[in-house]
């Protein structure tokens, strides 16, 4: 069996909520596709922006979109903004789980 999730900023856009169902779309269903995977389950979850750890390359345009990401969401810690949903991904494990057994 085959389960196939991505946790990105996009999946948690509260200003575009159609940015997630485009991110599913091309991080899960279109990959799934091109490889012939067939996934039992496909979740997308948040994920975390750290800008104390962007490579010096990124560190522009994260800083660029910063705040953006402030005016949306809680920073957790100093620098870091996680929007994660952890019962989502618990109860989306949960159900993977139930499908193995």
């Amino acid at each position: 069996m085959l389960a196939l999730f991505v946790c990105c900023g996009s999946a948690t856009d509260k200003q575009k909520p159609e940015a997630a169902e485009t991110a599913g779309r091309k991080y899960l269903q279109e990959k799934a596709a091109k490889y012939g995977l067939h996934p039992a389950a496909l979740g997308l979850f948040g994920g975390v922006y750290n800008y104390n750890n962007t490579p010096w390359y990124a560190k522009k345009a994260m800083e660029m979109d910063r705040p953006r990401v402030a005016a949306a969401y809680k920073e957790t810690k100093p620098g870091i903004y996680d929007t994660r949903d952890w019962n989502a991904i618990y109860t989306w494990t949960e159900e993977l789980a139930k499908k193995l057994l």
